[in-house]
């Protein structure tokens, strides 16, 4: 059983995991009509300025990090962000959660955790959920574009670079400098990915300010709590990510009234059995990892 000492590591974790849940959906209101690069700079200049005081303390400490890691931080970052927000601007917010669901398989095989025959099973469960639910819709699949397919591929490979390279960070950096990190380094690539997109402005963009504000506010906050998760309990909040969908499909009907089919729901029972499964890491070889 988890120490009461651990509590604090799983809010953490919940809470990263319900903001991440509402983001496919408020992301998805705005990246319809609003250009996706100057939506990504509106969105982590916000987030820039919460936390803009911590610039200096970052910018000291940068030199204690190797450069091959800062590097691929910073790649893996602003390519994140701007294929997760192409992809959810070419696919349906639902459908997009459900493919995203693969990614904390592949976060924990590059960590190398040592996954016990159960967790397998229960892998292979949750991909095969997914496989379902993908095609459940027919006639669907094949409307969707091959850049779309690569750019939510190529999302879920970054997200997953990411979190191995946040892991290599904690050892020079605090969670909220962790935090003001990531919101400079977004900003940085943002503006760059913006000015080689030609600096595009949308006029409407306005109408969506006041959601675009909310995301810029809760992002900090969601990175802030991932990162102490990922310092206390990394191998839970990896796999905690499988329970994101279940929110996110439920944000998306709430607001996009984007229904599901008899066949997606049956889907979804599938990979919220292999998330079950797949908690025998909760188990035995937890501990051990999780002090190494």
């Amino acid at each position: 059983m988890l120490k009461n000492k651990k509590y604090p590591a799983l809010s953490a974790t919940f809470g990263a995991i319900i903001i991440w849940a509402s983001l496919p959906t408020l992301v998805k209101l705005i990246v319809t009509q609003v250009n996706v690069s100057f939506f990504l700079v509106q969105r982590f200049f916000i987030s820039f300025l919460i936390l803009c005081w911590l610039t200096p303390r970052i910018i000291k400490k940068l030199k204690l990090v190797d450069s091959k890691i800062l590097t691929g931080f910073m790649i893996a970052l602003g390519a994140n962000f701007y294929l997760q927000t192409y992809a959810l601007s070419q696919v349906p917010a639902g459908w997009y959660v459900m493919i995203f669901a693969l990614n904390p398989i592949l976060t924990l095989l590059l960590l190398r955790h040592n996954i016990t025959l159960t967790t397998w099973v229960g892998i292979a469960l949750a991909v095969m959920g997914t496989y379902l639910f993908s095609i459940a819709q027919q006639g669907y699949l094949s409307t969707i574009s091959p850049l779309s397919i690569a750019a939510l591929l190529g999302g879920m490979f970054t997200w997953s670079i990411y979190s191995v390279l946040v892991k290599k960070l904690h050892a020079i950096y605090s969670d909220t400098e962790l935090t003001g990190l990531s919101s400079l380094v977004a900003l940085i690539t943002s503006l760059l990915i913006w000015s080689i997109s030609g600096f595009p402005v949308d006029a409407g963009f306005i109408k969506y300010l006041p959601v675009t504000l909310i995301i810029g506010l809760i992002v900090p906050v969601a990175y802030f709590l991932y990162s102490y998760g990922m310092r206390k309990l990394p191998v839970i909040t990896v796999n905690a990510q499988y329970i994101e969908p279940i929110f996110s499909l439920f944000f998306a009907s709430l607001i996009l009234h984007e229904n599901l089919n008899r066949n997606q729901y049956l889907a979804s029972l599938i990979v919220i059995a292999g998330t079950i499964l797949s908690s025998e890491i909760f188990k035995a070889k937890l501990v051990s990892y999780e002090h190494k």
